[in-house]
């Protein structure tokens, strides 16, 4: 049976508690070699991060470090201008290979906006999908339809091709989210829950977020 890469995207400003442990689960389910966290530059449809490329990316790879199977992908830091996930995943599609299965990890809640993503009806060419289903929010299976992609029933199916399926995942409920942490730090209230020993320690050494102590 053939592993999976994973590859996760966001702007993780900062890394939170929340990011590893998803990580770490996916690669618990024993299908995934690896899972890669790709850090935007300047994402397309989102606010603009809030820390440089250069703070978000130390933080991940501080968070990553004992972590096996979990790595920081820095090529859209490299790349620089706007972030788009097409070109990322034909970077990464052209380094691993036709044959090895691809996974994006997204979240159901974002699947609407997807389809207005750089090139999104080419992913199903390129990558699987991981979708995070949410408690109250209904996957669009119309968005996965009009991307081309056949929702499989478990996530050994995504082994048998490189592309073109998705897998709705549950996923372990984490309460945390980078805008949180944020927020936190910003009012000068602790957020050690929340965010890796390291992360916090390198968030209070550059002052990160309004952080002053």
């Amino acid at each position: 049976m053939k592993s999976i890469r994973g590859v996760f995207g966001g702007t993780f400003d900062p890394v939170h508690t929340g990011h590893v442990q998803l990580g770490r689960w996916l690669c618990d389910q024993g299908l995934f070699d690896s899972v890669y966290y790709l850090v935007n530059y300047l994402p397309a449809h989102s606010k603009q991060p809030s820390a440089t490329g250069t703070h978000r990316l130390a933080m991940l790879r501080l968070a990553l470090e004992d972590e096996d199977g979990l790595y920081a992908d820095d090529r859209e830091i490299r790349r620089q201008g706007i972030s788009y996930t097409h070109d990322s995943l034909v970077e990464i599609r052209s380094e691993l290979g036709a044959e090895p299965p691809l996974a994006l990890i997204v979240g159901g809640d974002s699947l609407e906006g997807m389809m207005d993503w750089h090139h999104s009806s080419r992913f199903r060419d390129l990558t699987h999908l991981v979708v995070l289903e949410r408690p109250g929010i209904e996957t669009s299976q119309a968005a996965l339809e009009a991307m081309g992609m056949a929702t499989c029933p478990r996530l050994d199916s995504l082994t048998q091709s490189s592309s073109g399926s998705a897998w709705l995942a549950g996923q372990p409920t984490v309460e945390a989210s980078s805008t949180q942490v944020r927020e936190l730090l910003a009012a000068g209230s602790e957020a050690g829950s929340l965010v890796p020993p390291r992360v916090l320690d390198y968030i209070r050494r550059h002052r990160l977020y309004a952080a002053e102590h």
